[in-house]
């Protein structure tokens, strides 16, 4: 896809928690991104940086699916050590001399329902668009932090389901209702080249069921579980998902710019 193609097609990019996630090659990366006009958006995790605080707390770890169980208890350190993390990468891509804004999904940005079962866990149903378009369109890198709010509770929420809410969301309000053909790119950055399949060889795309049947047949397991289920729902509202190496030189640029790398997601036709 061309340069021109892309100009102000805002895109979002989850990475992981630690500064690890933020590698000095993805950082170049965003760079160039932002010279050709590409509005990047992040949302980042931070599951290893809680289970350490909590273990240093004591506080009970418990994962149902790939989803940490969270207590009343638990909540305030998730919101400490998530913010703490949100503003070190937002202060991270400043260093590189680029303009960053953060954005506390807590902060009525990020809306959510509960998942029964897991405590204060919170699945995305509504975005405050305006919080975060408005300083990408203005050129800034876009850190979010996957909390969310309800009532008068915050809430853990999952950062690949997080993502997929705000590139879902970019794709119902902005390029359906303004019948933008381009579809929202959703990039998933992780340790690994993409999804195996049952025979452990890389998978280039994947159709939804696809992901399912790898779920069903305990191929994706762990954490990998809420990530693929997460890009099939933004598959199946038109985004374009790819899941690939965070760590590898350029691999976002060739992701962005040519379509390759890791896997893709696709819906069905």
């Amino acid at each position: 896809m061309s340069n021109k193609t892309l100009r102000n097609q805002f895109t979002v990019v989850k990475v992981g928690g630690s500064l690890d996630g933020m590698p000095r090659s993805l950082l170049e990366d965003i760079r160039r991104l932002r010279m050709s006009e590409v509005p990047v958006i992040v949302v980042h995790g931070g599951g290893n940086a809680i289970t350490a605080e909590m273990n240093k707390r004591g506080l009970d770890v418990e994962k149902v699916g790939g989803l940490r169980v969270t207590s009343r208890e638990s909540i305030p350190v998730i919101r400490e050590v998530m913010c703490n993390i949100g503003e070190r990468i937002t202060r991270r891509i400043g260093e590189e001399g680029m303009p960053a804004v953060h954005i506390n999904g807590h902060r009525r940005v990020l809306k959510v329902e509960p998942i029964e079962g897991l405590g204060l866990v919170g699945r995305v149903t509504e975005v405050s668009l305006p919080r975060i378009l408005s300083p990408a369109g203005e050129g800034k890198v876009v850190v979010v932090t996957p909390l969310g709010w309800r009532e008068t509770s915050h809430y853990n929420v999952n950062a690949d389901d997080a993502a997929a809410a705000i590139a879902k969301e970019i794709q119902n309000r902005v390029h359906n209702e303004k019948r933008v053909p381009q579809s929202v790119p959703l990039f998933y950055l992780t340790d690994s080249d993409g999804i195996r399949g049952v025979d452990g060889t890389k998978i280039n795309t994947a159709t939804m069921e696809d992901i399912r049947r790898l779920i069903a047949q305990g191929i994706i397991t762990g954490g990998m579980i809420p990530k693929a289920e997460a890009a099939i729902e933004a598959a199946g509202r038109g985004a374009t998902v790819r899941i690939l190496d965070g760590n590898a030189p350029m691999s976002l640029l060739h992701a962005v710019f040519r379509g390759e790398g890791g896997t893709a997601i696709r819906r069905e036709d």
